[in-house]
């Protein structure tokens, strides 16, 4: 609910048109609740939301597993860079397979990545501050640009069109595919 909300505050603030929907297992269990128009009981029909809705709409979603699995599904035919979430937890497991090194662009030093290791973590040990958060690869503050090399992407966050196009990479749990890695750090 948070980043939606701050999205939906940020859109109202320079009066973009959005339509919000909001839904929760229970009324004691929605927060800001009051500040929504209510129709309690009702079940979001996400098929119709989409359907329902203008050409070239984006569409964003936050939440439990099954909604966003819903949330894909009714969102199937829309083009991927218009379809946008956040899970509360990843959606696969972090690339601990190590075995290549990572570049920092600006300078110079190299990185081993050995198994067992993120590339976020091996930044964090030799001293390199680069941004993160969760470090789960579901909210896209460790997005990085990368110069060279092939990542192996583990994320929730890129679309399959950033991934394929290779520009950038989370470092808080994807690798690399190739041995090594060049980053804009």
């Amino acid at each position: 609910m948070t980043p939606l909300w701050a999205t939906a505050q940020r859109l109202i603030s320079l009066g973009k048109p959005f339509v919000f929907y909001f839904g929760a297992r229970s009324m004691e269990a929605a927060p800001l609740v009051t500040a929504f128009q209510s129709d309690a009981g009702a079940l979001l029909d996400l098929k119709a939301i989409v359907r329902e809705s203008p050409a070239g709409a984006h569409f964003y979603a936050c939440g439990p597993a099954g909604m966003l699995d819903a949330y894909l599904a009714a969102t199937g035919s829309v083009l991927s860079e218009h379809v946008h979430y956040e899970r509360f937890s990843a959606e696969t497991e972090q690339a601990r397979e190590g075995g290549f090194e990572v570049e920092l662009a600006r300078t110079g030093k190299r990185i081993a990545v050995s198994p067992g290791q993120t590339i976020l973590e091996v930044l964090k040990l030799a001293g390199v501050n680069a941004n993160h958060s969760y470090a789960e690869g579901i909210c896209g503050a460790c997005e990085t640009p990368i110069l060279e090399g092939i990542a192996d992407h583990r994320d929730s966050v890129l679309s399959d069109a950033e991934k394929a196009a290779g520009k950038t990479i989370t470092i808080c749990c994807s690798g690399a595919r190739s041995a090594r890695l060049v980053l804009d750090i």
